[in-house]
């Protein structure tokens, strides 16, 4: 990619996210402690920005340097709002906090309503006089989960089998 195409694409991209705030040039240039013309250049893509002057402006409309460059153009105003509103929240919140979030949206990303399991899972299972037990997964629809317990062989799922669920400090998650 030439280096102008370069700069036209990022101009355009902080004029896109300077109009969506509703602000001035101007407005912006005090923002960024920048001179109006030096805004002007860049998001005419006449001005080759340094990554310090880029993060001075980011920082005035709001956004992140991620947020300016992986932005494609592709997404409307309201959603564009949507994202940038779901980012400012995020970035207040504590780590492990995001990480359920980031997990909730993979799951409400997954294809056709349902979880993604799509690697093999171990169980360890306890008890008196058990018997080598193979237990099959699948992608089930979001919030349920289907454990049988296979017969060794005649591979028929065994009935009258209880299970119960605990996490790993013996809690009893499903009775």
């Amino acid at each position: 990619m030439e280096e102008a195409s370069i700069m036209q694409q990022t101009g355009a991209k902080l004029r896109h996210f300077r109009v969506l705030k509703g602000i001035s040039q101007e407005q912006l240039a005090l923002d960024c402690d920048l001179n109006v013309n030096t805004i002007g250049m860049i998001e005419r893509g006449q001005k080759n920005a340094t990554i310090f002057t880029l993060k001075r402006i980011c920082d005035g409309l709001g956004i992140t340097l991620a947020t300016l460059f992986l932005y494609n153009g592709s997404a409307d105003t309201a959603e564009e709002e949507t994202i940038q509103h779901i980012e400012a929240v995020l970035r207040q919140m504590p780590r492990r906090d995001v990480e359920r979030v980031a997990r909730i949206v993979e799951e409400l990303a997954s294809p056709n309503g349902h979880v993604i399991d799509t690697a093999p899972q171990t169980v360890f299972i306890s008890g008196k006089e058990q018997d080598v037990v193979q237990l099959y997964f699948g992608n089930s629809p979001k919030g349920s989960l289907l454990i049988k317990k296979i017969d060794s062989e005649t591979h028929e799922p065994l009935s009258d089998v209880e299970f119960m669920i605990t996490t790993a400090d013996g809690t009893v998650v499903c009775p």
